[in-house]
């Protein structure tokens, strides 16, 4: 159930969201740019730098990765599915859909630096690992953080729907 596609980060965001969400994407605050993500049920987008390329994964459990490097941010957050569909990708342009079964999941994003090449042999600049995991018990949390966050150890875990 692995997907593996690109995406061009447009306004500095990967973004996931439930497809039956009528406006699934967050206005960002200073607090929400400092520790790298906003979240709202149904819709979280994780912070890159803007506008980079990006080979992004997806996996649902323990499904093998194609990365084994050590990434130099994680944050973890809860989503819960409807069962109506995913919409991983940016802001911009076509989201990869992704049927994920009703439930509870903690959600990590990792941040690597480029890896692989794109179809005309251009060099990705990040690396995107998504990976849903079934749990009851799903937390927020900054796990590792880099020099292009603010992170202050406070988690913003409100967002308004953007407008």
């Amino acid at each position: 159930m692995s997907l593996l596609f690109d995406a061009s980060a447009d306004h500095g965001q990967v973004v996931v969201f439930l497809q039956s969400l009528a406006n699934p994407y967050n206005d960002w605050t200073e607090a929400h740019v400092d520790q790298g993500f906003t979240w709202r049920e149904g819709s979280v987008s994780f912070g890159v730098e803007d506008p980079l390329s990006c080979l992004v994964e997806v996996l649902l459990g323990d499904e093998s990765t194609s990365i084994n490097d050590s990434p130099k941010r994680v944050i973890l957050v809860p989503f819960k599915s409807d069962g109506n569909g995913v919409a991983i990708g940016d802001s911009l342009c076509e989201n990869n859909s992704l049927n994920l079964p009703s439930g509870e999941y903690q959600l990590p994003f990792e941040l690597f630096d480029g890896y692989g090449e794109d179809r005309w042999g251009v060099p990705y600049d990040y690396f995107v690992r998504l990976r849903f995991s079934r749990n009851d018990n799903p937390e927020f949390n900054v796990v590792k953080h880099d020099e292009d966050l603010n992170f202050q150890g406070y988690i913003e875990t409100r967002a308004e729907p953007a407008k």
